[in-house]
């Protein structure tokens, strides 16, 4: 029988001096059948499981986090450590919510430990169109159905819960993105293209971009612009450095943020508003297992947007000195 992986990643950090840590981040679902969050953190790599008890869901990101590690340079056994991932997987799948451990297992070969926010990244960084989700009725069945659409691609994902099943439709989006060519992608999933024309009407690049991104963006002097892409190449998971950094770069561009508290939804998580006081103005939304966790979420977002508005408006700028 292959080693429990919550052991396994404990040997590994003795062996390799380094400390782990697991988190309970939520609580979601009915009494009678919960579904857990947890995530698991070593060596500044964090990864998440799911599963319909503490101990599945525990030992899904600590699977997780030992195939993340294993495929880091510089680690032993690599091979071992993910097959022992995948062996044990399978014994849990037999114990626990199948569709959570089916999510897990594909996340682990396509070495995604979140979906949803691997989406939203490769949006951001690529310029393609945000995100959408929507709920898709389907009688006769108790589990949720989600739907996700990048501009003209969309792929749907079930599950036990609402949150199962919009991971498994970002995974499914995720994979037929990863089978397009760069011909494709740029094509369905970019949210502006270099000449659009409609009949006899050809619209004006520089005015569309004028008018889509906030003026004090197009004002960011390079210096901001270059500590802005470190940090992003930094910082992949929300956390208290983006809300600092989003204060940094609102003082410095003369703009105010604010933080509008949402209600929970029905699996337990934390929603908010951010609004930025740019012309024109720009909203973002954050979800986490905490108020303060979604605050962080929001703050990522925004520089997320900030990251890919700024690196846009310097590409045309040089377009147009070159033109």
């Amino acid at each position: 029988m292959a080693k429990n992986p919550i052991m396994s990643l404990y040997e590994l950090s003795v062996k390799g001096n380094f400390p782990v840590q697991f988190e309970l981040l939520s609580t979601s679902g009915p009494s009678h059948k919960p579904t857990f969050h947890f995530r698991a953190t070593a060596k500044g790599v964090s990864a998440d499981g799911r599963g319909s008890s503490k101990q599945v869901a525990k030992t899904a990101a600590a699977s997780s986090l030992l195939d993340l590690l294993s495929s880091s340079p510089g680690q032993p056994n690599s091979k071992s450590l993910a097959s022992t991932v995948v062996k044990t997987l399978n014994e849990v799948s037999m114990v626990s919510d199948s569709a959570a451990v089916e999510n897990v297992k594909n996340a682990l070969r396509n070495k995604i430990s979140d979906p949803i926010t691997a989406l939203q990244e490769d949006c951001a960084k690529n310029k393609w169109c945000v995100p959408k989700y929507v709920d898709v009725a389907q009688k006769g069945t108790s589990d949720f159905w989600v739907q996700v659409s990048v501009k003209d691609i969309s792929r749907t994902g079930r599950g036990s819960t609402k949150r199962a099943a919009k991971h498994e439709a970002a995974l499914r989006l995720l994979s037929a993105i990863k089978a397009m060519s760069y011909e494709e992608r740029e094509e369905k999933l970019c949210f502006l293209e270099s000449k659009y024309s409609t009949g006899n009407l050809d619209l004006d690049r520089d005015a569309v971009l004028t008018a889509i991104f906030p003026t004090q963006l197009q004002r960011l002097p390079e210096s901001e612009l270059r500590a802005l892409e470190r940090f992003m190449a930094e910082s992949n998971l929300p956390s208290s450095k983006h809300l600092d950094f989003l204060s940094y770069l609102c003082r410095f561009i003369n703009c105010r943020h604010t933080f509008v508290s949402l209600a929970k939804n029905a699996d337990g998580a934390h929603f908010c508003l951010l609004s930025l006081t740019t012309v024109p103005t720009s909203v973002f939304y954050g979800v986490g297992a905490s108020m303060p966790l979604a605050h962080e979420h929001a703050a990522m977002n925004a520089l997320f947007y900030i990251h890919a508005a700024t690196r846009r408006i310097a590409e045309e700028n040089v377009h147009s000195c070159i033109a």
